[in-house]
């Protein structure tokens, strides 16, 4: 990836959900910037051991047309989530894809 300026921020949200039985929900938020590509993944999560892991992340992504206003974007899309009750995940804080067992 040379040459490559790479931005990125995870974002967790952890709170109250009434549409669930357990009326409680967490969610995931990726967001980064790979050259002048904005690349967004989110889902649902779990924290267990220090790191999050979750079955699946939707992935969006959407060019620009250079990589100060990917920048931008990036930037109020995570205001935006700060705002909407968002936190920062701690830095280092592994998001780990884990696969369903296979039924025997």
């Amino acid at each position: 990836m040379r040459g490559r300026r790479i931005h990125r921020d995870t974002l967790i949200w952890f709170g109250r959900n009434d549409s669930l039985k357990s009326r409680f929900s967490s969610k995931v938020y990726s967001i980064a910037v790979y050259g002048r590509t904005l690349v967004r993944r989110f889902g649902p999560a779990n924290i267990k051991n220090r790191r999050i892991e979750t079955r699946w992340l939707q992935t969006q992504r959407k060019t620009f047309y250079s990589h100060q206003a990917a920048r931008q974007a990036l930037e109020a899309v995570v205001q935006s989530k700060l705002n909407n009750g968002y936190e920062r995940a701690p830095k280092g804080l592994p998001i780990i894809l884990s696969r369903p067992k296979k039924a025997r």
